[in-house]
């Protein structure tokens, strides 16, 4: 039924409209006087912005609010998760990373040579979609990544869970530059997961990653959360399901 209305019923409204303004039509109705006209014109238009209201205005104010509503519901869902490991004695962090194509020049560091840069043509970079509270003042709040680099660029080509014990493996192996090395030198362990995108008809995920879920601590000693089997089961699970949350409100 809303179907009819966003797109039927506007556009016989404009069919209406053009044939009661052709003369041929105007003279066989016999509705050539001026006032008669306009007052067609005027009920005309008045359906037009009711359908409109209805149909479009009202939807779309509907899914405003809850486009704003959706940080608050990733806070409330990591606050909840993380309170568990907190009590343990680990910060966990989190983030959301959408992947987007830029048309500029990016700088990505060379594979052998992080000190070095190369030129990168309509790179696919990663942008913070959301981050959890306790990153807001940490240095790593606004790393620049591209698709090629990291445990997430990881996550996001190969579309399945990746882990990194950082207090074991170098950074340097992940293609990062030597300022994102020092973005990320007090990180202990990555944990990432591909975000798939949400086919809305049928309600199951497509296999293409639109982004990635980032789970990672600064705490030390936090590295045995991946290293543990028992607490790198239970932490891949949530973040799967707070990956699978992510598909259904991006």
């Amino acid at each position: 039924m809303k179907k009819f209305f966003i797109f039927i019923v506007p556009s016989a409204l404009f069919i209406i409209q053009m044939l009661f303004s052709l003369p041929q039509v105007a003279s066989w109705l016999g509705i050539t006087a001026l006032q008669t006209q306009l007052i067609i014109v005027f009920v005309i238009v008045s359906l037009f912005i009711i359908n409109q209201i209805w149909s479009v205005y009202l939807p779309f104010r509907r899914f405003h609010v809850f486009d704003r509503t959706k940080l608050s519901l990733l806070d409330k869902e990591f606050d909840d998760l993380s309170e568990k490991y907190r009590e343990t004695g680990f910060d966990l962090r989190a983030n959301v990373m959408l992947v987007k194509r830029t048309f500029l020049i990016r700088k990505e560091p060379k594979p052998k040579n992080p000190n070095k840069n190369k030129l990168s043509f309509l790179a696919k970079r990663f942008y913070f979609f959301w981050a959890s509270s306790n990153m807001q003042y940490h240095e790593d709040r606004n790393l620049h990544l591209t698709v090629n680099q990291g445990v997430c660029g990881e996550a996001y080509r190969d579309g399945g869970i990746k882990t990194a014990d950082l207090t074991v493996e170098a950074p340097a192996t992940y293609n990062l530059c030597q300022k994102q090395l020092e973005q990320t030198k007090s990180v202990k362990f990555v944990l990432s997961c591909p975000i798939c995108e949400m086919n809305y008809e049928s309600f199951r995920l497509k296999d293409k990653p639109i982004g990635v879920v980032n789970f990672d601590s600064r705490s030390e000693g936090s590295e045995v959360l991946i290293n543990n089997h028992d607490y790198l089961r239970d932490l891949t699970s949530r973040i799967q399901a707070f990956s699978n949350l992510c598909s259904q409100i991006i």
